[in-house]
């Protein structure tokens, strides 16, 4: 994992106490999300670069996972938006790093 990535997610949890093992496994999870949904094999962005709109992608997946995870319930209001922008972000980003 991307510490670069850790560190950006992390950033964008304010005034919460971050868990850094659990946020550390959604930035996993984000990654492995974005893998497996752009067609690519598990591992794929371990050796290659992540094109901008991923990054994004996996950033914004892991700070909804951390947020859901705490029982956020406004979180469930607006899933459906925020999994939209993520899968449209990982579609259009699918060849950034080629």
């Amino acid at each position: 994992m991307s510490e670069d990535l850790f560190a950006k997610v992390k950033e964008t949890l304010t005034d919460i106490t971050v868990d850094d093992a659990l946020l550390r496994g959604f930035v996993n999870a984000a990654i492995s999300y974005a893998e497996k949904y752009q067609k690519f094999s598990l591992g794929t962005y371990t050796c290659n670069p992540i094109g901008e709109r991923t990054r994004a992608a996996i950033i914004k997946l892991a700070h909804h996972y951390y947020i859901s995870g705490l029982g956020n319930t406004s979180v469930d209001d607006n899933k459906d938006d925020v999994l939209r922008d993520i899968n449209t972000l990982l579609w259009e980003g699918r060849n950034d790093h080629i």
